[in-house]
C-alpha cells in the first residue's frame, strides 16, 4: 500500500480483510502504508499483529503518541515512523528501543527509552512541559469559580439595587396614599380639628379673595377652595349683622368644645 495518495484517517474497512486489520493473525512479514497523507491516530488494534516482523508508517500525518498495544508485538523487529506528528514515550521493545534515530526523527515530541537520539520521558524538559501545563490547568481551576462568583456578585448587587428603587417607589406611593387619606378624614367627626381646617381654608383661598369667589347669595358668598391635602371643597361665608355674629361665635365656641371632648 506504500507510494500512494490516500488520505484522511485510516479506515475501519482496511481490517474487512476478513474483519478488522487487527484481526490479520496471517500477516507476518510486512506491513507497509507510508508515503501517504493517513491522519489520526495510529489504531491500537495494530498491536494485534503479534506476528509481525516489520512495520513502516513513515511520511504520513499520522498524530498522538504509539498505542501501548505494540509492546505485545514482539516478533516486530523494523519500525519506522518517521514524519509524522506523534508523541508521547515509544513503546519498551526491542524493535523501539534499538530502531535507528532516522526511523523516530521529524515527530512533534517522542521519548523513551531509546539506544541514542532520544531524551527520556522523565527529563527535565518533559518535567518542564507537564508543570507547565498542571500551572495552567491550576490557573483554569482558580479563574473559573472566580469569575463564577463576581458574575453572581454583580447579578445580586443588580437585584438589590432594582428591588431598592422599587422600594423607594413603593414609600412614596404609600406617602401619598397617606396625605390623600389624611385629606379624606380632615372632616370626618373623629378628626375634626376646626382651627386647622379655617385656616387651611384661609390659605387657599388668601383670606377669602374675590377671585376665589365662585358665587354669591343673600346670605353669603361661596368661595373655591384647593386645600393642601388635595381637596377641591365650596366654602360658604355667611354676611352676619353684629348680633347674629356674636350668637354665631358663641355657638361655634360650643361646637368646638364639644368636638375636643369627643
Amino acid at each position: 500500500m506504500s507510494d500512494n495518495k490516500l488520505i484522511g484517517p485510516i479506515p475501519r474497512q482496511l481490517g474487512y480483510i476478513p474483519s478488522q486489520i487487527g484481526n490479520l493473525d496471517s500477516l507476518q512479514y510486512k506491513l507497509d502504508l507510508s508515503q501517504n497523507e493517513l491522519a489520526g491516530e495510529i489504531p491500537s488494534d495494530l498491536g494485534k499483529l503479534n506476528k509481525l516482523v516489520e512495520l513502516n508508517l513513515s511520511h504520513n500525518k499520522l498524530s498522538g503518541s504509539v498505542p501501548n498495544s505494540f509492546s505485545e508485538m514482539l516478533s516486530l523487529t523494523v519500525v519506522d515512523i518517521s514524519y509524522n506528528e506523534l508523541s508521547g514515550p515509544i513503546p519498551n521493545i526491542k524493535a523501539f528501543t534499538d530502531a535507528s534515530i532516522d526511523a523516530l526523527r521529524s515527530n512533534r515530541g517522542l521519548c523513551g527509552n531509546h539506544s541514542g537520539g532520544l531524551r527520556p520521558c522523565n527529563s527535565s524538559v518533559t518535567n518542564a512541559i507537564q508543570e507547565a501545563n498542571s500551572d495552567k490547568l491550576a490557573g483554569v481551576k482558580i479563574l473559573v469559580p472566580l469569575f463564577g462568583l463576581l458574575f453572581i456578585f454583580f447579578v445580586v448587587l443588580a437585584f438589590l439595587f432594582r428591588f431598592r428603587k422599587r422600594l423607594g417607589r413603593n414609600v412614596e406611593h404609600q406617602d401619598e396614599s397617606k396625605a390623600t387619606n389624611t385629606g379624606i378624614n380632615l372632616f370626618s367627626i373623629w378628626n375634626y380639628d376646626g382651627k386647622l381646617v379655617f385656616e387651611d381654608i384661609l390659605d387657599a383661598t388668601e383670606n377669602f379673595d374675590t377671585k376665589y369667589c365662585i358665587g354669591t347669595g343673600g346670605y353669603g358668598s361661596v368661595y373655591k377652595a384647593e386645600l393642601s391635602t388635595g381637596q377641591v371643597v365650596a366654602v360658604k361665608k355667611l354676611h352676619l349683622s353684629g348680633e347674629d355674629s356674636e350668637i354665631v361665635d358663641l355657638k361655634n365656641k360650643e361646637f368646638h368644645s364639644w368636638c375636643t371632648s369627643l
